[in-house]
């Protein structure tokens, strides 16, 4: 008895193996960056605005709840700020 309780219980985690065998192959296929980061063991953390304050010039200030915008200006931000990194971390001064 105590047997063929095993043969079954190999049974299924070779059943429950395979599935999982098949569903990360299914996952590097479809989502690689995610199954990549699931094996590295990495979490993506992500931050959602849903409002933006503008500085349109110093003058003008405004704060935008349209999502678009909100892409568009964050976007913009995160260029503006690396590319003064670059220009600082290349000058030699």
């Amino acid at each position: 008895m105590q047997a063929k309780q095993h043969i079954v219980f190999q049974t299924k985690n070779n059943e429950r193996i395979l599935e999982f065998i098949k569903q990360r192959n299914k996952n590097f296929k479809d989502f690689p960056t995610k199954m990549i980061d699931f094996c590295l063991e990495r979490n993506r953390k992500a931050i959602i605005l849903d409002k933006v304050m503008v500085n349109a010039d110093t003058l003008l200030q405004y704060l935008t709840v349209v999502s678009d915008d909100i892409k568009a200006h964050t976007a913009m931000h995160f260029q503006i700020i690396t590319d003064i990194r670059l220009d600082c971390s290349l000058d030699p001064t």
